[in-house]
């Protein structure tokens, strides 16, 4: 008869694994190990998966992957500054074998984003909050992203729900430098994924890509006109201890918005309970705190600013050309006269 052993949680073997790897996808609390013979079991009891360390070969395997392993290296190149997920390589890679086959898979846990910056650090810290079960009651949920090394991009596996948070993802972690493994910009692949199809829907967007999306916009700085009645003063609230002032996009907050306006023209079709009314979304976009036509003015007049990977969709800019009545911001000297 096998016997398992819980291990403490105050021991040392069970807080060098814990710190090394698993407090990038869960607090201490939900995690637990049981040893069985030369096998620890280990537990992640809220997001419901499960790891195998083999002290004989030295290498932690998952339970639902059962050919990858927790790579020792948990740095891949892109997603910079992101202090929560776990990477898997494949076992296979360890004899070196059919290496153009292989595909790493990346586990993020869902959760409210945190970021954080440091004067004596060229990048910010990015965190995700997971303690708070009564604001978010999908801590439960967890994302897996494949690592296309030919294509060389992160590719997320559920629609839209995986595509929206990892555009978060590089939204936050976003840097005036390309990534190294991307070969593009954080902001550059946000929008990349926002644009595409697998960002959008036909049917109304489900509690947990609500709060990806109040995520999603709220990078964006509120704007507004001081005094609110008068277009004679733009005021531009950046938030300081948010990311550094070039990344806080003006179109977030309107390529959010029409994410959720297309995921409701079908409403009709739908259960009222499919579609949430009043929520933090909603309330948002009700609220006066985004001056949604300033916005777009600002948005064409810092559009030249942005890589062009970084710009909303031919579309939705036609639709600003359309509807934007402010006029946008030319240099003094467009309209001088030469001597």
């Amino acid at each position: 008869e096998n016997r398992q052993y819980l291990i403490n949680r105050s021991s040392s073997f069970f807080k060098n694994l814990f710190t090394k790897y698993f407090i990038r996808l869960d607090s201490e609390s939900y995690v637990y190990m049981l040893a069985e013979n030369d096998i620890i079991n280990i537990h992640l009891s809220r997001l419901g998966i499960a790891f195998k360390y083999s002290s004989q070969h030295n290498t932690i395997t998952s339970r639902e992957y059962s050919d990858m392993h927790v790579d020792d290296n948990q740095c891949f190149g892109t997603l910079t500054g992101l202090r929560s997920g776990l990477l898997l390589s494949p076992m296979a890679a360890i004899e070196h074998k059919n290496r153009h086959q292989l595909c790493r898979k990346l586990i993020v846990p869902y959760g409210e984003i945190r970021i954080s910056k440091k004067p004596d650090r060229y990048h910010q810290t990015v965190t995700i909050n997971r303690t708070s079960e009564s604001k978010s009651p999908f801590l439960h949920k967890y994302f897996v992203f494949n690592l296309n090394d030919r294509l060389r991009i992160l590719q997320p596996t559920d629609s839209p729900t995986g595509w929206l948070y990892l555009a978060l993802l590089h939204a936050v972690t976003s840097h005036c430098l390309p990534d190294q493994y991307t070969g593009m910009t954080g902001m550059e692949r946000s929008f990349e994924l926002l644009n595409s199809a697998g960002s959008w829907s036909d049917q109304p967007f489900d509690p947990v890509c609500r709060q990806i999306l109040l995520q999603i916009a709220i990078i964006s700085p509120q704007v507004n006109y001081y005094p609110e009645n008068n277009q004679s003063m733009e005021k531009i609230e950046w938030n300081p201890d948010y990311l550094p002032y070039s990344l806080q996009h003006f179109g977030y907050y309107l390529i959010a918005k029409k994410l959720l306006e297309a995921s409701e023209e079908w409403n009709f079709m739908y259960s009222t309970s499919a579609t949430p009314n009043n929520d933090e979304l909603e309330q948002l976009f009700k609220s006066k705190k985004y001056n949604e036509k300033l916005l777009m003015k600002l948005y064409w007049d810092y559009r030249d600013s942005y890589n062009p990977l970084a710009r909303l969709s031919p579309q939705m800019e036609a639709e600003i050309q359309r509807t934007s009545i402010a006029s946008s911001y030319k240099p003094i000297w467009e309209n001088s006269w030469g001597c």
